[in-house]
């Protein structure tokens, strides 16, 4: 089980380096509330976390 966790995390995290591709602004907010909903229904508590926060500032 941890072992699939780990992965779920690392997937997200390399998910979220397409963020900085995207040269339109709607664009990359429309991806990163994609992003966020998937992270939202993890069980990765600590990824929330710095999501929850990456929204916060983004907002």
């Amino acid at each position: 089980m941890r072992l699939s966790r780990g992965g779920s995390g690392l997937a997200l995290k390399e998910t979220l380096a397409h963020l900085w591709r995207y040269s339109s602004e709607t664009w990359a907010r429309q991806f990163f509330k994609g992003w966020y909903g998937r992270v939202r229904h993890s069980a990765l508590e600590p990824v929330k976390k710095v999501a929850l926060m990456a929204k916060t500032r983004l907002s």
